[in-house]
């Protein structure tokens, strides 16, 4: 256990050496919060799997609680699925009394875009429900045991519940959506930082209707305003989070088991000293073990305490 004496040396040097902190009751060090790392992957990992039902409904593959508008044997295709959450078709309990309904535009049996309405459901976390992901091209991969690259970005994504019955797009549209699958996976977390897109990339093992044997590796980067969780001294803050190779395995649902991510915050916190700057960053790793966490790398600035502490995820959580 860290010392009285320690932690206020480290807050002395701190201090020194930035004068953009903030403090909460009189301390500057805050743990990294990780609403924005379960905000991502209770969206991601959703989405992907939705994306897969999607695309085994319109060929007439049956699941329990899966239905379609349409079978597709001609192309373009157009559909509407409809997904009962509670089939436990999903990875995740997912807080709901509705069902995911899914508008597409099949081009080709493995490649469709898709917008994705969860009605009446809690995707992401409370801080940052997601109604709708709408226009996401999904690609059908080349792994050898099956699967599907989804790609999105926070411009896709909707907090406000609109009707979506169809697709409507143009060739130039469609090719455009595509191409955005295109988009290499960062293989460092500086470039994650900078971009504005999730790639996620899903295998269904060889068995579309099991969810058991699923895995989903997420890179890519994204930003969020005011994500924090209900204890976080921060307000007005803005979230940078990047992530590199973040996968979930068969066997843990609670925490990804490889991979690494890094949050930047900025904004404003409040102290027995009133209003100062906040501004962390935290380079963290996914570890093998199946025990809901993640651990902090690296830390600077209001984050530097947190160094060696494992964080909470829990993502199996509503």
């Amino acid at each position: 256990m860290r010392g009285t004496g320690s932690r206020i040396f480290i807050c002395f040097v701190v201090v020194l050496s930035s004068s953009v902190l903030g403090c909460k009751d009189g301390n500057i060090l805050r743990d990294p919060d990780t609403e924005t790392i379960r905000a991502t992957l209770k969206t991601a990992v959703p989405l992907a799997r939705v994306a897969a039902i999607s695309m085994a409904a319109v060929q007439n593959q049956d699941n329990p609680g899966v239905s379609s508008s349409n079978s597709c044997f001609s192309f373009p295709c157009a559909a509407i699925v409809t997904i009962d959450p509670s089939s436990q078709l999903l990875p995740f309990a997912i807080d709901s009394v509705g069902v995911v309904k899914v508008a597409g535009l099949w081009t080709s049996s493995g490649n469709a875009i898709l917008t994705v309405s969860f009605n009446d459901m809690r995707i992401g976390i409370p801080s940052f429900p997601v109604i709708k992901i709408s226009t996401i091209p999904v690609v059908k991969s080349d792994n050898p045991t099956g699967g599907y690259t989804v790609v999105y970005a926070s411009t896709d994504i909707n907090v406000e519940w609109e009707s979506s019955d169809s697709v409507l797009l143009t060739n130039e549209e469609i090719q455009a959506e595509y191409d955005r699958t295109n988009t290499d996976a960062p293989r460092n977390l500086e470039v994650s930082l900078n971009m504005d897109a999730w790639i996620v990339q899903y295998v269904d093992g060889g068995t579309p209707n099991d969810v058991s044997d699923d895995t989903y590796s997420i890179s890519g980067g994204g930003q969020y305003v005011d994500v924090t969780s209900d204890n976080s001294p921060v307000s007005n803050g803005i979230i940078q989070l990047g992530m590199v190779g973040v996968t979930i395995t068969p066997g843990c649902i609670v925490n990804p088991t490889s991979g690494l991510a890094v949050i930047q915050e900025a904004g404003t916190a409040s102290s027995g000293l009133g209003s100062m700057p906040f501004l962390g960053q935290a380079t963290m790793i996914f570890e093998p073990e199946c025990n809901g966490s993640v651990r902090v790398l690296l830390a600077t600035g209001n984050y530097v305490g947190a160094i060696g502490s494992q964080m909470p995820l829990i993502l199996n959580h509503p």
